[in-house]
């Protein structure tokens, strides 16, 4: 069985003692905010604006970014405190 070989290749499907099951990615289950580098989308996600919206601000500067060859992340950190800067309080009258 096709399918039963491809599990296998992962350490599961067989359900035999000992095997592991596949390698789960960082970000199933914790959310968006959970992982210390987030992709542009990850980041429109969080942002709830569109992806060309935030490449149109990440490439101005507007938000932070690092580039690693023609990899963009915006630091979890970063992207926290641009929020809290560019967060909007209204005084109430007294």
């Amino acid at each position: 069985n096709t399918a039963r070989t491809n599990l296998a290749a992962f350490g599961g499907g067989g359900g035999a003692a000992g095997t592991r099951p596949p390698p789960v990615s960082p970000m199933v289950g914790e959310g968006l905010m959970a992982s210390v580098m987030l992709r542009p989308e990850e980041v429109a996600k969080v942002l709830r604006i569109g992806r060309t919206r935030t490449f149109e601000l990440l490439g101005s500067g507007d938000l932070p970014v690092v580039r690693i060859g023609r990899v963009v992340r915006v630091p979890k950190a970063a992207l926290d405190r641009w929020i809290d800067e560019h967060t909007a309080v209204r005084e109430s009258p007294q």
